[in-house]
């Protein structure tokens, strides 16, 4: 999601959907991004459910789960949320005890 400027030409004829995106990119809408997610644990979670983050002492929905896999004992989950969210921020599965830990892209994506 992160990539989408290079994914799209600006320059070339018309599309379907150009101006949506076109919207999109001079308005600044894109505010959402996909991170990785990981967590030890044995739990499963449902791909459209939400995380959720701390605020202070209570949790708010934060992200949709669009991706999720357990791997030997770790749960992989690929979720969009919000790209403006603090590094140090604590996530956890909803309604779950089960905490997050964001996992930094294994490439940079320039803007």
């Amino acid at each position: 999601m992160q990539a989408i400027e290079q994914a799209i030409s600006f320059t070339k004829g018309c599309y379907i959907g150009q101006e949506t995106v076109a919207r999109a990119k001079y308005r600044g809408a894109n505010k959402r991004a996909m991170f990785i997610f990981k967590a030890q644990t044995q739990q499963e979670a449902e791909i459209g459910s939400e995380i959720e983050m701390q605020l202070e002492a209570n949790w708010r929905k934060t992200g949709t789960i669009t991706s999720a896999v357990n791997l030997d004992g770790v749960l992989w989950l690929q979720v969009v949320m919000n790209n403006d969210i603090d590094s140090e921020q604590q996530f956890r599965l909803l309604n779950s005890e089960v905490l997050l830990e964001r996992v930094q892209l294994p490439y940079s994506i320039t803007e």
